[in-house]
């Protein structure tokens, strides 16, 4: 397979399991022990516990990410980042699709039964801080 002039191997079994595994298997650690070990030093709902907890595992795939285009490349070269992980500039679509969907998060969680509209939310927002 090419991709950008660049021949490319398929993916071993080995390397799969590396690359999918240890990261489910660190979300698994972090919803596990992180959120338990973290709700007595955190002030606020489980779910903060979750998004730092969660949030280590996203880092260190990122920075594991990083890493590998660094071993890959040799360097950083002008560009070659976006092209690598196909980062580019949002278009017109991309910001309508971004700002209905958060619109039709907005409105399902202001008339969703089980939280009886926004007051429950913005009530509890004052325990967290």
């Amino acid at each position: 397979m090419k991709a950008n002039g660049i021949e490319t191997r398929p993916l071993p079994l080995w390397g799969s399991l590396i690359l999918f595994g240890v990261p489910a298997l660190l979300m698994w650690l972090a919803t596990r022990w992180g959120i338990p070990a973290l709700r007595g030093h955190l002030a606020g709902p489980d779910i903060l516990c979750w998004f730092v907890a969660g949030g280590l595992v996203f880092f260190c795939l990122f920075a594991a990410a990083i890493a590998a285009f660094w071993i890959e490349q040799d360097r950083f070269a002008r560009g070659g980042f976006a092209e690598r992980f196909w980062i580019r500039r949002l278009d017109f679509g991309d910001v309508a699709w971004s700002v209905g969907l958060l619109i039709a998060c907005g409105l399902r969680l202001a008339f969703c039964r089980d939280c009886r509209g926004l007051g429950i939310f913005f009530a509890n927002l004052g325990r967290v801080a």
